[in-house]
């Protein structure tokens, strides 16, 4: 959401600890600047209200987020096909997503345009502290339509740049 805003340089900070209000708090930084925090309400209040799913909120400061918005540059479409390939890694459970989609872009170059995140699972099947983190990545050339082979290569510089980064496995793609 804040990406699409025109937003860069955000920093998620996970806090382990609840307020009075939040469990899985986290909070957002934006250029070194506390921007504010979204968190799920404890289920004491939920209960209180009668709701039986999880509620979340954010808190936002808006003069920060005005002052750190940079205007969007927009480019042309390619008149080439966009490839999305789906990667899904095994990190420790302490592995920031924001970190590994960065790692993603920078490994795959120009050609990356987008990663999204699309699943995120953790379980005893993974081993302890671990957790599977899936993305879709969007490759494209505007010079030309890239070949299975040259997306492969990409695929597989990301690959690398993961597990030395991260200390990830490859769960599939």
């Amino acid at each position: 959401m804040l990406s699409s805003l025109g937003l860069d340089n955000i920093h998620l900070i996970y806090y382990d600890a609840s307020s009075s209000l939040t469990e899985q708090t986290i909070g957002i930084e934006i250029n070194g600047t506390y921007a504010g925090s979204i968190g799920r309400c404890l289920e004491k209040y939920r209960k209180r209200l009668k709701i039986d799913t999880h509620v979340f909120f954010a808190e936002l400061d808006l003069d920060v987020i005005a002052d750190n918005r940079r205007n969007k540059i927009f480019k042309p479409f390619s008149k080439f096909p966009t490839v999305v390939r789906d990667v899904a890694f095994v990190v420790n459970d302490d592995v920031h997503v924001a970190g590994m989609m960065d790692t993603i872009r920078k490994a795959g170059g120009q050609l990356v345009t987008n990663v999204v995140l699309f699943d995120l699972f953790a379980g005893t099947s993974l081993g302890e502290a671990k957790k599977s983190v899936a993305f879709s990545v969007y490759v494209n050339a505007f010079d030309k339509t890239l070949t299975d082979k040259e997306i492969d290569e990409i695929i597989l510089r990301i690959v690398k740049e993961m597990s030395a980064i991260h200390g990830s496995t490859l769960r599939s793609i």
